[in-house]
C-alpha cells in the first residue's frame, strides 16, 4: 500500500516468485507473475468515497487488472504499485475516513492469521520512488469489531528512514 505519492515494488513472498518468469512480458499483468489470490486491489480512483475495488477473480493470469496503478515494472518483473498524490492535487479518490489516497492489496479473507499465534510472517522486498514525505508502506488492522484502524503502521521517510514502526495505544487510533 502506498499513500502520496510514488513507486512500490514488491515481491509478495517466496511462494509468490516460483511462478516468476525472468523474460518478463509487457503486456501481461501482475497476476501473470505472482499469486495473488489472497488479495483484492483498491485503488486511488473511482466516485466519492468509493474507490475502485477489484476482486481476487479479475487480478489472476497474465490478463488480469493491470492499469498506470498497478503494474509488471518491466525491467525486473517486480509487481509496482503507484499513487498519484493526493484528492487535492491530482482528484484521486480515497475511502471514507482517509485524507490519503492508495494502491493497496488487501487481503480478502481478514481472519487469514491469528493474532494470538506465536509467528505471523509475511515478507516483502520494496523500493520508494518519490514518496514526497512520509509514505505508510504497510498496516496490520485487527478485526473491525474491535477497531477500524490499524494496530500498527510501517512508514518510509523521503530522508532515507524505512522501517519506521506506529503503534497504536487505544483502539481508537489517533496515537
Amino acid at each position: 500500500m502506498l499513500h502520496d505519492s510514488g513507486f512500490i515494488y514488491s515481491g509478495l513472498s517466496a511462494a509468490s516468485l516460483l511462478r516468476f518468469v525472468v523474460a518478463v512480458d509487457a503486456s501481461c499483468a501482475p497476476g501473470g507473475y505472482f499469486n495473488l489470490s489472497a488479495f483484492t486491489l483498491q485503488l486511488p480512483t473511482g466516485t466519492s468515497e468509493i474507490v475502485t475495488t477489484i476482486l481476487t477473480s479479475g487480478l489472476n493470469g497474465c490478463n488480469g487488472y493491470k492499469d498506470q496503478y498497478f503494474f509488471t515494472y518491466t525491467i525486473d518483473g517486480s509487481l509496482a504499485m503507484k499513487v498519484p498524490g493526493t484528492p487535492e492535487d491530482t482528484g484521486c479518490k480515497t475511502t471514507s475516513g482517509s485524507k490519503h489516497c492508495r494502491t493497496e492489496l488487501r487481503e480478502k479473507d481478514p481472519p487469514s492469521w491469528y493474532p494470538h499465534d506465536a509467528t505471523n510472517r509475511l515478507s516483502a522486498s520494496l523500493a520508494v520512488f518519490d514518496a514526497g514525505g512520509s509514505t505508510c508502506v504497510s498496516q496490520i488492522h485487527i478485526d473491525d469489531d474491535l477497531s477500524s484502524k490499524p494496530v500498527c503502521e510501517l512508514y518510509y521517510h523521503d530522508n532515507g528512514d524505512l522501517i519506521i514502526m506506529g503503534v497504536e495505544q487505544t483502539i481508537d487510533g489517533g496515537n
